[in-house]
């Protein structure tokens, strides 16, 4: 993965990702072949980000959350009825850590200044080697605007004893609505690769992948809040 940085202000600004250089392309398959409706197994239920701007963060947890409930039924880890609710606070939380630190290079102009209000969803590619993803009980979500860096449980100790780790070796872009119904029917999720350790992002508009997950039915192309 490539990216470019422009230095600005002694900050180091990551410009947004370029979805024509890297988008994957999927199998041929007529629209005609495509079913009136199709949901992906497994998707855990839908949550609010309230007035905070942390949509992307929330969609990054959501794949998260959706794609490891999907790994843990189909490896008998999870019940078929159960699922792990995954922190957007503490993901959010250990983001600003990093982005204002040791991974400052890495990460989009407004987790530089501290702050979730706006992300992106590719940041987690960006800093998977560093960042700490906990259930939800470790730090619930802080409605309240200004609550960025909440999180009293996301201790060192905890931090060396949490089982979950995320590996991102490789993520596709999708932007044309079709081709992301075709990949969801080729590929019964959106999306993680045998169950091994290929998280692919697909997103219909910029860090609003959300929007697919919390509407898994309806196929038009106006489901996801075009402008």
């Amino acid at each position: 993965m490539s990216s470019k940085s422009n230095s600005h202000a002694g900050a180091n600004v990551i410009l947004p990702f370029n979805p024509k250089a890297n988008t994957a392309k999927q199998p041929a398959q007529p629209l005609a072949a495509l079913p009136h409706k199709y949901a992906v197994d497994h998707v855990t239920p839908r949550k609010t980000q309230d007035l905070r701007g942390t949509c992307w963060d929330f969609a990054t947890i959501s794949v998260l959350e959706y794609t490891y409930r999907q790994q843990g039924i189909a490896n008998g880890w999870l019940a078929p009825n159960t699922y792990v609710s995954l922190s957007e606070q503490a993901y959010g939380a250990d983001l600003l850590r990093l982005c204002t630190t040791v991974d400052k290079n890495k990460c989009y102009f407004t987790a530089t200044q501290n702050t979730t209000e706006g992300g992106f969803v590719l940041e987690l590619p960006l800093l998977a080697k560093d960042i700490s993803i906990f259930p939800d009980a470790v730090c619930p979500y802080v409605a309240a605007p200004g609550s960025d860096t909440v999180c009293p449980g996301q201790t060192e100790a905890a931090k060396k004893t949490n089982p979950l780790k995320v590996t991102v070796n490789k993520y596709s872009t999708l932007i044309d609505a079709d081709d992301i119904k075709r990949a969801l029917v080729t590929d019964k999720r959106y999306k993680y690769d045998d169950y091994t350790s290929h998280i692919w992002f697909i997103i219909l508009f910029p860090f609003h992948i959300w929007c697919i997950i919390l509407h898994p039915l309806q196929w038009s192309n106006q489901s996801c809040f075009q402008p």
